[in-house]
């Protein structure tokens, strides 16, 4: 039997496009977005319970438990600065580093929408609170 040549080409051109139409990979759904948060924030001076810094915090976790987002003060000293912050959670724990002051890091718990920890810097140590 005698395929014309035109005949041969056409065929094996739509089978090789089937083919590789076929093997693509099939389109994977985006990440769930990450969750975002905000709370009110609190650095209490452990002596005497003074309330050395106050903000807001917003935040977003990946679902991996990647924090990321900025603490805006409300204090006198340093009102309307944007920090950033970052950190960790895991299960209930929540670990943040604030970029401010030479570094703020809290190790807090974190249930019911509200932080309860401890912070500390090289100088100073505060109780922490975000709700």
């Amino acid at each position: 039997m005698n395929i014309p040549h035109r005949l041969v080409v056409a065929a094996l051109l739509w089978a090789s496009s089937f083919a590789i139409a076929s093997a693509q990979a099939t389109p994977v759904p985006p990440a769930a977005p990450a969750q975002s948060t905000t709370l009110h924030a609190s650095f209490n001076n452990n002596v005497g319970m003074m309330t050395a810094y106050s903000g807001t915090l917003t935040f977003s976790t990946s679902p991996t438990g990647a924090i990321t987002g900025t603490y805006v003060s409300h204090s006198d000293s340093t009102r309307g600065s944007i920090i950033p912050v970052t950190g960790t959670l895991n299960g209930t724990k929540v670990h943040l580093n604030f970029a401010m002051g030479g570094g703020i890091q809290v190790n807090a718990s974190y249930k019911g929408g509200k932080m309860s920890g401890s912070a500390s810097s090289k100088d100073f140590r505060y109780s922490f609170t975000a709700k």
